[in-house]
């Protein structure tokens, strides 16, 4: 794991990388490289992408919101926590998909807490899935699986528009996969939250009864909830979105 802290402030570098040494000593692997300015933080990002970047919002000549976009613009997005003075910030932060805030001084307690999220949302990012169809295996990053469902006598997993069969039961798969954030909503369907737009529920008449709910998904398809299910789909989802909201 590659993390930059990008501070114009050797102070507020110092801090975060205080705060970084315990987890050294603890076994987590990472290294950390320091920048005084996103103009020098960007060529290095260009060279060996960083996977946690800690990033002032207020800097001389490149901002941190301007530094945001252009990582962004560059693909493989990190994980970007804004350290700033002011909260007045997060409404514009939210536009470039900062993963939070920490405001100055940042206490160990906050410091924690964040990094820790973004230590599991890292995780789960790069988490590996083998599946095997026939002779053959196939390696898939657990971020790029979008749903997963039955299909005759196998299983389908769907990935930005296309789709890998394999052998396999779902409930087994949904057993795997609970713990990244995928959540079993249709005896025939498993689904990543993270590709989740809203959970839509249909009314069947005047007094309002519950006739079923779809999952909307980001890329426009649409997946059924099962009745009894769709308590334990509305309650994962709103603890996925606390969790991984600023």
């Amino acid at each position: 794991m590659r993390i930059a802290i990008c501070d114009d402030e050797e102070k507020s570098r110092g801090t975060v990388i205080e705060y970084l040494k315990p987890y050294l000593k603890e076994g987590l692997y990472f290294v950390y490289n320091e920048f005084e300015n996103g103009e020098s933080l960007l060529e290095s990002h260009k060279v060996q992408p960083f996977d946690i970047i800690f990033l002032d919002i207020e800097m001389d000549a490149l901002s941190g919101m301007e530094a945001a976009e252009a990582l962004h613009k560059l693909g493989n997005s990190p994980i970007i926590i804004f350290i700033t003075n002011h909260v007045s910030y997060i409404s514009e932060a939210l536009r470039v998909d900062a993963f939070q805030f920490l405001v100055k001084p940042i206490t160990k307690q906050d410091f924690d807490v964040d990094f820790n999220r973004a230590r599991e949302k890292y995780k789960i990012n790069h988490y590996l899935y083998t599946v095997r169809y026939r002779e053959f295996n196939l390696a898939i990053e657990v971020k790029d699986i979008e749903y997963i469902e039955i299909s005759k006598r196998h299983l389908l997993l769907h990935t930005n528009g296309s789709e890998q069969k394999f052998n396999g039961k779902l409930s087994d798969e949904a057993k795997k996969l609970r713990s990244y954030n995928f959540v079993l909503c249709h005896q025939s369907y498993l689904v990543n939250m993270r590709y989740i737009k809203r959970i839509k529920q249909e009314k069947t008449d005047t007094r309002q009864r519950h006739k079923g709910a779809r999952i909307e998904l980001k890329s426009g398809k649409e997946i059924p909830v099962s009745k009894h299910r769709l308590t334990e789909v509305m309650s994962r989802f709103n603890d996925f979105l606390s969790r991984y909201s600023v």
